[in-house]
């Protein structure tokens, strides 16, 4: 099956996001239909590990056009982690990504994991916060 013939389960793709970033407790349901007004965003760049029909791990991308795709959440269960999931769904996504055109994909975290699968440092980013003084 091609990237465009699957459609993700909206249930699905909030459980591993949700519980991929260690949440307690179960969710409660998103919008559907909001998911799919998000400017931007293509199916064809979300990537699933899936194992009994329950999503193990997930990669978002963001891509437009341009050089630069947008690595974007990446969240594996607790359960499946350990496992080489996060990477497989990273470089799926990447690879879907040049496919389209984008010459490099950024990740704006600092999570030794991007190094270990072959992201190397390029920029530095700082916070900037405006306390208000009233």
């Amino acid at each position: 099956m091609s990237p465009r013939e699957f459609a993700a389960d909206p249930w699905q793709y909030q459980l591993v996001i949700h519980r991929g970033f260690d949440t307690d407790g179960t969710p409660e349901r998103w919008d559907a239909e909001l998911l799919k007004r998000i400017p931007h965003a293509n199916d064809a760049l979300k990537t699933f590990a899936i194992a009994n029909r329950e999503y193990c791990a997930h990669c978002g991308l963001w891509y437009t056009t341009g050089d630069t795709a947008y690595v974007e959440p990446v969240a594996t269960v607790p359960e499946h982690r350990k496992r080489g999931l996060a990477k497989a769904v990273v470089y799926e996504a990447c690879s879907r990504a040049h496919a389209l055109g984008a010459k490099r994909a950024i990740v704006l975290s600092d999570q030794a994991f991007y190094s270990r699968i072959g992201f190397t440092h390029s920029s530095e980013v700082y916070d900037w916060e405006y306390a208000n003084s009233d």
